[in-house]
């Protein structure tokens, strides 16, 4: 028989090892991080602002001060939030600019340069030789500019962000906008992206470093992003309690995200990543532009994919059969003066014929409850009426799982949702385009439908 206190020092040890390991381990994560090696974003959870190309606003480079977005190096590397004009970008910039002609000049000295060579800089470079490269990369640039000018439209736009306290936040193109600044310029065409948008591109980052205590300047930028509509603050306060009172789904406030301000703390029903998944893919599909372009989205629930192709100058028609959705959808285009007409009606080929000739067309996990009702066929109806009527479709549909799925035989799932738009539409490229999990357990494959 075992001796009784022998089994307890035996249970003490084994916890105490278990502690020691678990100490070990978080004690290297937290010296890989005070190392402050950047190693850049991850674009598949969120809006890529790599190749933006419009609409474009023109803003002066001087009539506001500009900061440094989020970096997530520790605090003592950080240059988030820091005035970005005396940052080490624009001093190299304005350094190679007075003497990038003299022969004994040598960038290698510069700020940039070190902090490059130390991994300090937000960018995955370190090391000599890919400092010395990501330096020569930067004085072509910056030649570029000087002999040719800056073309957003043809190489992609600086990408900014509004400020809590009226500031711009440098999201994407800090070598672009150095460059502009050192050489002079003022007035230039920038993206203003969308502070929900922004957060959601940094959001993985923000949630893999520790320990959070030192990353208060990141988190203080991240937290600075957002343009308040003071106008009518009190008024979106009360829309804001009337939607928690509501509850309009079973575990959220609402079904996926408002992309305003405001609305940044309110739950959302499906899996935070997916509606900016979605939208990547429409942008994709559509090269980056949907300026002047009219937009179908069918099922729109609150409208996240209307309100967000609309702040880029879309034209967008939204249908959605919920009345209480519909309502409150409404009273946001009031508020924020949105190009964006709703309707509170059912999914039917008519409708699809009284909106008329469109650019894009979103069905988005949708036409299932339309089949549900309706039967199989008169899906296929207002399925082919789309592709009479609109150039591209964006098209999702739940099989084999959730409610009202559509049913084939298990593993065939993306080649039935594919022969089933060739069978129904008259598109004659169909394109897999991405998948997303709006539940987290499930899988709805996306596809880009065009005429050729």
């Amino acid at each position: 028989m075992a001796n009784p206190v022998t089994s307890i020092i035996k249970r003490i040890l084994h916890k105490l090892k278990r502690l020691v390991a678990l100490g070990i381990q978080r004690s290297r994560q937290l010296v890989h991080t005070r190392r402050a090696r950047y190693h850049g974003l991850n674009n598949d959870a969120g809006i890529c602002y790599q190749t933006v190309k419009s609409p474009l606003t023109q803003i002066n480079l001087h009539a506001r001060p500009i900061v440094n977005s989020m970096d997530f190096l520790p605090d003592r590397h950080s240059l988030s939030g820091t005035d970005f004009v005396i940052g080490p970008h624009v001093e190299f910039a304005k350094a190679y600019i007075a003497n990038g002609d003299d022969p004994t000049w040598d960038y290698a000295k510069t700020r940039y340069y070190q902090l490059a060579v130390a991994g300090r800089l937000p960018f995955p470079v370190m090391g000599e030789c890919q400092a010395r490269m990501r330096c020569q990369k930067f004085i072509w640039m910056i030649e570029q500019i000087r002999r040719h000018g800056y073309k957003p439209r043809e190489f992609g736009a600086i990408a900014v962000a509004p400020t809590t306290d009226g500031k711009w936040m440098v999201i994407n193109g800090k070598h672009r906008c150095a460059a502009l600044l050192a050489l002079g310029e003022k007035n230039v065409d920038v993206f203003v992206g969308l502070d929900n948008e922004v957060r959601v591109q940094f959001r993985h980052l923000a949630e893999s470093v520790w320990p959070r205590s030192s990353y208060h300047l990141s988190f203080e930028a991240m937290e600075s992003l957002g343009k308040p509509n003071k106008d009518k603050a009190d008024e979106i306060q009360q829309l804001i309690e009337q939607i928690k009172k509501q509850k309009l789904e079973t575990w959220a406030n609402i079904y996926h995200p408002l992309p305003f301000y405001e609305f940044g703390n309110l739950t959302t029903q499906v899996a935070p990543d997916t509606s900016y998944q979605r939208l990547q893919m429409i942008l994709d599909a559509a090269d980056g532009n949907v300026e002047d372009k009219r937009v179908l989205d069918l099922g729109c629930n609150l409208g996240f994919y209307s309100f967000s192709l609309a702040h880029r100058g879309a034209r967008v028609t939204s249908v959605e059969m919920r009345a209480d959705y519909h309502d409150i959808s409404k009273r946001i285009v009031e508020l924020y003066d949105m190009n964006v007409r709703f309707r509170n009606e059912s999914l039917t080929p008519q409708l699809i014929d009284e909106v008329g000739d469109v650019d894009v067309t979103l069905c988005f996990s949708m036409i299932q409850w339309v089949i549900d009702q309706h039967g199989m066929d008169y899906g296929k109806q207002i399925l082919r009426k789309i592709s009479e009527r609109s150039k591209l479709l964006m098209f999702d549909v739940s099989v084999n799982m959730g409610a009202a799925c559509l049913v084939c035989p298990h593993g065939q799932e993306l080649v039935f949702v594919f022969d089933w738009l060739k069978e129904a539409t008259t598109y004659t490229d169909i394109q897999l385009v991405g998948q997303v999990h709006p539940y987290g357990v499930d899988t709805r494959y996306v596809f880009a439908c065009k005429h050729q």
